[in-house]
């Protein structure tokens, strides 16, 4: 059942990735394929449609502090179904584990927070020059990830470590390292727009989350290796981890979504099922 719905959730986020692609870089929406998005777009409306009003009551809130539009435009969705598909992995992790407590606060907390950083994210148009649209997708991201460093500490310390020393091991591998990737990625967009180089939004986020990704594919690797010295054990031992895995699929959701593109634009070019 887990592994259904982990491919419809992959399937999704794929998807939603494609959808990102054609509304950040204004790509013309025709090919055969076009419909699948069409479907996917409004099933996703009908899905998000109970929690929407009150998703933008809250931002209407949250726009008298910080003075903006709570509209949301479309892609909000998009950057919201690969966040919950994150934060669901979290919660399957921590089932599997027996971590009930850490369960329940995550579908809690955990969600709540995707949903109000996606809705944050999509208050600003996706080609705004400001960046508000990835900077409020990335700073929900940091903050899950603290959620989950303070989750870690309080409900699961290391038995070898006290609990200042369990929660600065899980803040310098995720929140910091995520944060400090996201940070470069904004001051790196904005320095190049001062010196009169436009990069896309949308360039800029996709570098955030697979620069996230290859940390953590890498940084459990040096890990293990500094744990052991024979290679199958640091092979299985590196397997069996989570974040690495979640490493991974993120790339191939990223890489899914661009292959989705470039059929459907290259079956479009030969006349295959060109819609318009």
């Amino acid at each position: 059942m887990w592994k259904v719905l982990r491919f419809l959730a992959l399937g999704a986020a794929v998807l939603s990735v494609a959808s990102l692609v054609y509304i950040g870089f204004a790509v013309n929406r025709t090919g055969p394929f076009v419909l699948m998005l069409t479907y996917y777009e409004s099933i996703l409306q009908v899905l998000f449609s109970p929690v929407e009003p009150l998703l933008i009551t809250i931002l209407s809130k949250i726009s008298n502090w910080l003075n903006f539009d709570p509209e949301l435009f479309e892609h909000w969705r998009h950057v919201l179904v690969p966040m919950l598909l994150f934060v669901t992995s979290d919660v399957k992790l921590d089932l599997a584990r027996r971590r009930y407590p850490s369960t329940i606060a995550t579908v809690l907390f955990g969600y709540p927070i995707a949903m109000l950083a996606s809705g944050l994210s999509g208050t600003a148009p996706l080609d705004n020059p400001n960046m508000l649209a990835i900077i409020w997708a990335i700073f929900g991201f940091v903050v899950y990830q603290l959620f989950r460093a303070v989750l870690g500490t309080v409900f699961h310390p290391h038995k070898d470590k006290t609990r200042v020393s369990t929660f600065l091991h899980f803040f310098w591998r995720f929140p910091f390292m995520d944060g400090a990737i996201g940070l470069v990625v904004v001051v790196t967009g904005q320095v190049a727009r001062e010196s009169g180089f436009f990069v896309p939004n949308l360039v800029l986020l996709f570098v955030f989350v697979i620069m996230v990704a290859i940390k953590n594919i890498v940084q459990p690797a040096i890990f293990s290796a500094r744990t052991t010295d024979d290679f199958d054990e640091f092979r299985r031992k590196y397997l069996t981890l989570a974040t690495p895995r979640s490493g991974r699929e993120i790339l191939a959701v990223i890489l899914g979504g661009f292959i989705f593109v470039a059929i459907n634009a290259g079956l479009n070019a030969l006349g295959i099922g060109a819609t318009s």
